[in-house]
């Protein structure tokens, strides 16, 4: 488990808190005596699904004594909101992770006046979690974690594979093997990315709620150039997760490289209605609009994103594009100097560059077409002579 946030503050605003740490000398300079709170969030790096746990620490400082903290304890099944004081203890309330039970538990002080001592649990009406011995499973398991935290590919297989002679069926440990040899298969697709494949379906199996075995499994099939098969898991996952905006963009994105428009269309209108202020949505259904040919849809959508954030280059540039393609020079001159004076970055400029030379290619029968692509080249290629690269990003 790796902190991915934390958070602190105070947990009385008054101060002193006098009712814990009362010498007056606790009034002197920025000895005030207060108590505040730290709490960590905790999450496995490389699995979504393993719950989050939050760590609580109660914090003081005595006199000229430097900084003292305390780990609060947790329940079994539930974890720490937060932390309370009615000026003679401390109320630490704590929810569950499933269904809306609350518990709390009280600490008094046990100390001296200048705050040297702890807190004191007290009035407990139910055990707390205690810190219990690491089974066979798991000491393998956690191995696996780190060796893959590491980058020990071969070692982290068999620790994971060691953890599920113990535990056969575990979806975690199951999940982490097929992380490894995905891993394992940017070096050699096959057959690594058919062993992660089976091994993210044997999580499945053990889960079927660990949705986030699709989008992986859709990312190896396009390794191995199973468009078809990545497309048919995305679709899946779009299914158990309709809100989900990004698997949509992610099946756009394999239906665009395949050119095939529509579906591409479809897929980014539908996420840019569920994330309407997101501009990943609206560079997506320009983008695919203009691929498709479809220019003047381009252009709308163009505008409508400018409406929600006019800072946007991107979308200008490819507004400019579209413009070009109609053959209105003017227009397209006008957005590509708005983009300008909004910092348009070099890799929107090849982005612009590379899609005119390939219209030019095709329009050669129509001059006057042409003409208007022609002279937003020249403005994209400006005088630094930026020129499109073979390997730029779709």
């Amino acid at each position: 488990m790796k902190i991915y946030a934390s958070n602190s503050g105070p947990v009385n605003t008054e101060e002193p808190d006098r009712d814990f740490f009362t010498d007056p000398r606790l009034d002197q300079g920025q000895n005030s005596g207060r108590l505040f709170y730290r709490q960590f969030f905790l999450q496995n790096p490389h699995d979504p699904q393993i719950q989050e746990r939050r760590v609580w620490f109660i914090c003081w400082s005595p006199l000229n004594d430097g900084d003292r903290a305390q780990r609060l304890r947790n329940r079994d099944g539930f974890y720490i909101e937060e932390v309370t004081t009615d000026g003679k203890s401390l109320q630490v309330h704590h929810s569950a992770y499933q269904g809306s039970t609350n518990q709390v538990d009280t600490y008094r002080w046990s100390g001296d006046a200048l705050g040297k001592g702890q807190f004191e649990l007290e009035g407990s009406t139910s055990p707390l979690a205690g810190i219990s011995p690491a089974t066979p499973y798991e000491i393998e398991r956690d191995r696996g974690y780190e060796l893959l935290a590491e980058r020990k590919w071969t070692e982290a297989v068999a620790a994971f594979e060691r953890a599920l002679t113990l535990q056969p069926g575990s979806a975690p440990a199951y999940f982490a093997l097929g992380l490894v040899w995905e891993e394992l298969a940017l070096k050699e697709p096959t057959p690594a990315a058919s062993k992660a494949i089976d091994a993210f379906g044997q999580a499945l199996k053990a889960d079927p709620q660990r949705t986030a075995v699709y989008r992986h499994r859709a990312d190896l099939h396009l390794r191995l150039n199973q468009a078809d098969l990545a497309i048919a898991e995305l679709t899946q996952l779009i299914a158990l997760e309709p809100d989900s905006w990004e698997t949509l963009l992610q099946r756009a994105t394999i239906h665009g490289k395949r050119a095939e428009y529509s579906k591409a269309i479809a897929d980014a209108q539908q996420a840019n209605e569920k994330a309407p202020i997101e501009e990943a949505t609206w560079t997506a259904l320009a983008l695919y609009q203009y691929r498709g040919e479809r220019f003047d849809d381009a252009i709308a959508t163009g505008r409508r994103a400018l409406a929600v954030d006019d800072s946007r280059t991107a979308i200008r540039v490819t507004l400019a594009c579209a413009y070009a393609r109609l053959g209105k020079l003017e227009e397209a001159l006008k957005v590509y100097r708005e983009a300008q004076a909004n910092g348009v970055s070099s890799s929107e400029r090849r982005w612009g560059i590379r899609e005119l030379e390939r219209s030019l290619k095709t329009t050669k029968s129509a001059p006057a077409k042409g003409a208007a692509p022609q002279k937003l080249l020249e403005k994209l290629i400006g005088p630094d002579e930026l020129r499109a690269l073979d390997d730029d990003e779709e």
